[in-house]
């Protein structure tokens, strides 16, 4: 599979991917529709009617052979529209990630430096900022159909206790090792009612994984363009990088 930068690999989740017709016995019995086909149609609904998206997010990195965990959180936005991206790190060291028609964008706050690249010059990279498709975000049925195997591999059943909804994992499985991702499969959590990937978990080699955690998340919210687009004050240093 292909390396990437180490990070880039966010996006999350509101799943396109084609539904396939329910499967009868005969044309007099009832159709039973598979559940993953029933997961995937709310989905479905969901995103086509999602123009931004903005949350709260963790990211935890786990790194298998010293047995050690790192956290990263922060806040996402997304607008759909134009594929307009922003992921701000607030801890444990602030850095922003901003995408565009034509660059992506590394920023520092405290040292007041941005690394840009042209998309034109740097299409890997822009796939890389991309790959929340692959959660999910702006893919089209044909692009999830083509790159991955997906299947309902866990259902954890809603508990009056905890008050807490019933749970799905689907699991992404590449198809070749021509698909563009550090991961040998990915796991999306989406809850009964809601039908927005709320955790993400891609599996890496020796054991490592990389886990995104979303939490309130709001949708349509009206996200405007500013507070997405990189606009940085006067005194910031942008470096071109070609």
């Amino acid at each position: 599979m292909q390396k990437h930068h180490p990070l880039l690999w966010l996006f999350w989740p509101i799943i396109i991917i084609s539904i396939t017709p329910s499967q009868c016995a005969s044309a007099e019995e009832a159709c039973v529709e598979d559940p993953l086909e029933s997961i995937l149609k709310e989905m479905q609904k969901v995103s086509e009617t999602t123009k931004d998206i903005k949350a709260q997010m963790r990211l935890l990195i786990y790194d298998a052979e010293f047995e050690e965990t790192t956290e990263r959180s922060g806040l996402f936005y997304l607008i759909k529209k134009g594929e307009l991206l922003r992921i701000v790190f607030e801890k444990p060291h602030p850095k922003e990630w901003y995408v565009d028609e034509k660059y992506f964008i590394e920023y520092f706050p405290d040292t007041k430096l941005a690394t840009r690249w042209k998309r034109k010059k740097e299409e890997e990279r822009f796939q890389e900022a991309r790959r929340f498709s692959y959660f999910g975000i702006g893919a089209t049925v044909e692009e999830l159909r083509k790159s991955f195997e997906i299947t309902l591999v866990e259902t954890k059943e809603s508990s009056e206790k905890t008050e807490d909804k019933k749970k799905f994992i689907l699991q992404l499985m590449p198809k070749t090792d021509e698909v563009e991702t550090p991961y040998h499969k990915i796991h999306i959590s989406v809850r009964e009612g809601q039908w927005i990937p709320f955790e993400v978990k891609g599996f890496k080699g020796s054991g490592n994984t990389e886990t995104w955690i979303f939490s309130k998340i709001k949708i349509n919210s009206g996200l405007k363009e500013k507070e997405v687009r990189f606009s940085p004050a006067k005194d910031v240093v942008i470096e071109d990088e070609e």
